[in-house]
This record gives C-alpha cells, structure tokens and sequence, in this order.
C-alpha cells in the first residue's frame, strides 16, 4: 500500500485517500492508453497497480479491460477470477 512503511494512526486516513486517488488516475489512463491502441502498456499499468494497492478493485478492473483489448482473453479471465475470490 502507498504510505506503507508508516503506521502511525494519522498516516490511514491520508493512505486511503491518496490510494483512491491513485486508484481511479490508474483506471483513466488505462482507459485513455486502450482507446489510443496501447493496450500493452495498459497492462503493464494496471498490473504495477496491482502491486501497489492489492486489495482494489480498480486496478483488476483496468487489468481485465487491458487484458481482454490486447486479444489475451485467458488472462483477462483469470484477473475477473482473482477479483472475484477477492470481493468473496
């Protein structure tokens, strides 16, 4: 998660918003790179995201849209189906 390495109390609140934030800047420029035939570096993107905030939904999302754009159907199914054993 961004702000790992602090764990002090004031540090959740702040970690929570800037991850949203992050989150949400991840799912446009994923959407923006797809649109303009980049969807391999949309993959690349999507999958850091998922590296820095794991336990978001919108990293996966832009994972599987990237995924199932570049023709890779197989993984845009296994990221749904990680996604959903996640939201279980």
């Amino acid at each position: 998660p961004i702000t790992a390495p602090l764990e002090d109390d004031w540090v959740y609140p702040y970690r929570r918003q800037y991850e949203e934030e992050y989150c949400a800047a991840v799912e446009q420029f994923c959407s923006a790179l797809i649109a303009h035939g980049q969807s391999a570096q949309a993959v690349r993107i999507a999958n850091t995201a998922l590296h820095v905030a794991p336990l978001r939904e919108e990293p996966f999302i832009a994972s599987i849209r990237a995924y199932a754009a570049s023709g890779n159907a197989s993984m845009a199914l296994r990221q749904f189906e990680t996604l959903e054993q996640m939201l279980d």
